[in-house]
């Protein structure tokens, strides 16, 4: 797949993945930090990677990033986050399908979702912390305050990355299996095949 075609693919998915980013993703909320939001657009951005490549899917991912900063209160570093996660994740799965050799293929599936929950939440884990300690210490209390509503436990900076990590897990399941489900369609194997050998075929067949 040459160059063209790869940022022709970026500018194409970019632009889906910041419309849905910018509606859908407004309205669901992670209890009990409802800052936190669940983004469909990941799973765009996850299924770029399982059918063109890392290198599409980081493009994507920047794409986003920079168009996120538009309507955000916190410019750079809301959308950075964001772009962390994503990114993370996007190792992760690359490191799973890349690393090693499995006979069954749900093997390599499985290890890719592993390492992206790993990978995404201790980036994350340590993003988070040297935020919440720096830039954003006049947030800690009221954050510490929604925790405290939802459990009635004091609030504390190691719930809060606790219960962020668990947002993040969640959020690498909502973005991965769907992605994987769609990129296993042979309507869409057979639309990409057109382009390219869909990428994560190419990583199978390796085995």
């Amino acid at each position: 797949m040459n160059k063209t075609v790869q940022v022709s693919l970026i500018g194409i998915f970019g632009a889906i993945v910041a419309l849905i980013s910018l509606t859908l993703s407004n309205y669901l909320s992670f209890y009990p930090l409802t800052y936190l939001k669940f983004d469909p657009a990941e799973i765009i951005v996850i299924l770029s990677l399982l059918l063109f490549g890392p290198y599409v899917a980081i493009g994507i991912a920047f794409i986003h990033f920079i168009l996120l900063n538009i309507p955000t209160p916190y410019p750079i570093i809301g959308p950075g986050m964001k772009f962390l996660a994503v990114i993370s994740t996007i190792v992760g799965i690359y490191l799973g399908l890349t690393l090693f050799k499995f006979k069954k293929t749900l093997y390599m599936i499985i290890f890719a979702l592993i390492l992206a929950l790993v990978i995404r939440n201790i980036v994350m884990t340590i993003a988070n912390y040297a935020l919440f300690i720096t830039i954003f210490a006049g947030f800690l209390p009221f954050a510490e305050s929604m925790i405290t509503q939802a459990i009635g436990l004091p609030g504390s900076l190691f719930l809060i990355l606790v219960f962020t990590a668990i947002y993040n897990s969640i959020h690498v399941l909502i973005a991965v299996l769907p992605a994987y489900y769609i990129a296993k369609l042979p309507q869409i194997i057979k639309l990409t095949n057109k382009i390219t050998i869909p990428w994560i075929l190419a990583k199978i067949k390796r085995t």
